[in-house]
């Protein structure tokens, strides 16, 4: 059933690309859209009906995890995950002094109503790389079913656990 998902992903991966573009401002936040709403369908696509249309399918999956991150970001704050990742908080220009602003990671006494909290507060894409870390994927699975390198997975989680350890 997966190489038939994949099959059929990869003859609309045009289309899905570049509604993804439509919906997002930036390319960053269209690519992990689409990887958002591939990982959803695929993990959906055992419930899929042979008499549904798939690229309807698929794109309705899209609309919503892309209203799910819409709807997120209206309760972060101003200064995002990907501002403080990149050094980016001080109104889009570039420092160095990233160090001074994230503490290097400690282990912290974190219990699960801080944990839970912390992950309310993540875009989908970053609490869908935490959840896949948690469900025991190694990195290499979790790029593969994200659409990133598997350093960039390992990145993208450090620099998540720093934010919750400076937040706990």
């Amino acid at each position: 059933m997966t190489e038939t998902f994949d099959a059929l992903w990869e003859q609309w991966k045009p289309l899905f690309a570049s509604r993804s573009h439509i919906y997002a401002k930036n390319a960053d936040d269209a690519d992990d859209l689409l990887s958002t709403t591939y990982l959803k369908a695929r993990l959906a696509f055992p419930r899929f009906r042979a008499d549904w249309d798939f690229q309807s399918w698929v794109l309705k999956i899209m609309s919503n995890a892309w209203t799910d991150t819409a709807r997120s970001r209206q309760l972060r704050p101003t200064v995002g995950f990907r501002d403080i990742a990149v050094g980016l908080g001080n109104g889009g220009q570039r420092t160095d002094d990233l160090e001074d602003r994230i503490p290097d990671p400690k282990p912290a006494d974190l219990t699960e109503p801080i944990v839970e909290g912390f992950l309310d507060t993540l875009a989908t894409p970053e609490r869908n790389l935490v959840q896949l870390r948690m469900m025991g994927l190694e990195f290499h699975e979790i790029g593969q079913a994200l659409g990133i390198t598997e350093l960039a997975a390992k990145c993208r989680l450090y620099r998540l656990r720093q934010l919750l350890w400076s937040a706990a």
